[in-house]
């Protein structure tokens, strides 16, 4: 449905936002470490939180769409056995992730 695209899009979307505050450090590195200490401290706890914040909406946009797009599947009307399905799809997904980034 387009509730669940939206959903994946949105997930999407922090994904590639969680990944820039770690490139713009990356990049800037040299810059940074002329600040005084206390401004690289705060640079390095912004950059934390954005990236945990953009990475926790990455989390929750994939785990709500993938639930949506279990529950419209018509794969069961039973909420038992849609949780196992979709905790079985994410780990295998997850899983997969891993073992791709591994290599």
């Amino acid at each position: 449905s387009l509730q669940c695209k939206i959903l994946f899009g949105c997930g999407l979307v922090s994904f590639v936002l969680s990944l820039m505050p770690l490139l713009l450090e990356s990049r800037f590195q040299a810059s940074i470490h002329d600040f005084e200490e206390s401004t690289q401290e705060l640079v390095a706890r912004v950059t934390e939180i954005w990236n945990n914040f953009f990475t926790f909406g990455n989390a929750w946009c994939l785990f709500y769409g993938t639930k949506w797009a279990l529950a419209s599947s018509d794969l069961s009307s039973e909420d038992a056995l849609l949780g196992v399905v979709l905790a079985l799809v994410l780990s295998a997904t997850s899983f997969l992730f891993i073992f791709l980034l591994d290599k």
